[in-house]
């Protein structure tokens, strides 16, 4: 039997198979917060955000914390729900779809989270672990094994047979995260989420970790949106990066030329920061943006870096937002002032 699910459960059916994979439009997020017993707030989280994610390509989205990455990737998969805006999965608008009737989107879409040590349950086995998706799908038993040693095998973590029956307590972070990316897969995914999948495994193994992600993405056509605030693994593993600043994308384009030719000051103090494998550097003075960011669900009228932009201008910056504008093909930057 084909390892793959039959087209006729994977949706609804589309006249045209849609080249994006997963199209955000206009997307804002308003969470409602209490500031006492009789009082009520809002905090927006997202505000008007728009991205495109390829066929098979991956999408990396940099920022500081609080930034927005997080609840936009948790938006494209419909956990959280947009206050405003359209989901467009391969062609099929999603935005309101009733959760009962998105069975067929959950097993195309997936999510690998960032703390590896609190999203596995340390009761259960590792084949266990992999195998609850499959058994909530209806797959016959007689089937589950091979698709477990496949996605066990697709991690590196062999002999298969060994590493099935240890529990998460008994493995390295490395390890778990090795297992939460094989429990993705075993759905045999399209798109997948990786919620800072290396922020909390050491050092040696973040490198392996992204090489596994990038052959996923070159042997299986799985297509990534990967959420880090570290822009250095963003250029290893991305073929695009949007940079995001208090709910907003403030710079997108290929990795090579956000990394080599910054456009927005936000992306070009990211890069500063870069720590440089020199020892010659060690005593150098980093630029370092001032401030803080405002806090969360706090939009100025002008541009959202204006506090803290170096080289702002008293108008528009301060009373006008920028939208995102292509400066160079495929180069999109948010930004008042016209230099690079």
């Amino acid at each position: 039997m084909s390892d793959s699910y039959p087209p006729a459960t994977l949706g609804p059916p589309v006249a045209e198979r849609s080249r994006s994979i997963l199209s955000l439009r206009d997307i804002e997020v308003v969470f409602k917060t209490r500031k006492g017993i009789f009082r009520s707030g809002e905090v927006r989280a997202l505000n008007g955000v728009s991205l495109e994610l390829g066929r098979g390509e991956t999408v990396a989205l940099v920022g500081e914390s609080g930034s927005g990455k997080t609840t936009l990737g948790r938006v494209s998969l419909r956990l959280v729900n947009p206050t405003a805006g359209t989901i467009r999965y391969d062609g099929n608008d999603i935005t309101s779809t009733r959760d009962q009737d998105l069975h067929w989107f959950r097993r195309r879409a997936q999510i690998v989270f960032q703390d590896p040590f609190s999203s596995l349950n340390p009761y259960m086995r590792v084949r266990d672990l992999i195998e609850e998706p499959l058994v909530i799908d209806g797959v016959p038993s007689s089937e589950r094994w091979p698709r477990i040693a496949r996605a066990l095998e697709a991690v590196d973590l062999v002999p298969v047979a060994r590493f099935a029956e240890k529990y998460p307590t008994m493995m390295s972070g490395g390890q778990r995260q090795r297992v939460g990316i094989a429990r993705a897969l075993v759905r045999d995914p399209e798109y997948i989420v990786a919620d800072e999948p290396v922020s909390m495994i050491d050092a040696s193994s973040r490198i392996d970790i992204l090489d596994i992600l990038r052959g996923l993405q070159e042997q299986r056509g799985v297509s990534f949106l990967y959420i880090t605030h570290d822009i250095a693994s963003a250029r290893h593993f991305a073929d695009r990066i949007a940079v995001m600043y208090l709910g907003t994308i403030v710079e997108l384009g290929a990795s090579s030329q956000v990394i080599d030719n910054p456009l927005h000051p936000y992306t070009r103090a990211l890069i500063e920061a870069i720590p440089e494998p020199d020892p010659q550097n060690r005593f150098r003075r980093r630029a370092v943006v001032p401030g803080e960011p405002l806090g969360a669900g706090t939009y100025p009228p002008g541009c959202p870096f204006y506090e803290r932009c170096p080289v702002r201008l008293p108008e528009p910056c301060k009373s006008t937002r920028p939208l995102l504008e292509e400066r160079e093909p495929g180069h999109f930057v948010a930004c008042w002032v016209n230099e690079s």
